[in-house]
């Protein structure tokens, strides 16, 4: 009789991976919301984080397991949300500027 892997190994091997890439995209969003000016109150901080989490998370389910395995696929998906919470930091920063 060969030895099968359990039907919920995929379950928690996609668990494992996405739980990983969403620790993996905070400690990246939070590096580029430090990037924002000192006086950026706290409100502003999380508006950034609620626009790019929730969306990463929305990506990373709708990915298969061979795409989460995929380092490129990965790093490809990081790259992506850091550009999109540079975006709005650096939108933040310009409105800024041209308020003062």
């Amino acid at each position: 009789m060969k030895n099968q892997p359990s039907p919920n190994a995929g379950r928690n091997l996609r668990e494992t991976l996405t739980t990983a890439m969403n620790i993996r995209v905070q400690r990246e969003i939070e590096d580029v919301i430090t990037a924002l000016p000192p006086g950026v109150s706290e409100e502003v901080r999380e508006a950034i984080r609620q626009e790019v989490l929730p969306n990463s998370r929305f990506i990373l389910d709708s990915l298969d397991l061979q795409e989460l395995e995929n380092e490129n696929a990965q790093d490809r998906h990081v790259i992506g949300v850091v550009a999109s919470a540079s975006y709005l930091v650096n939108r933040i920063a310009a409105q800024r500027s041209r308020s003062r």
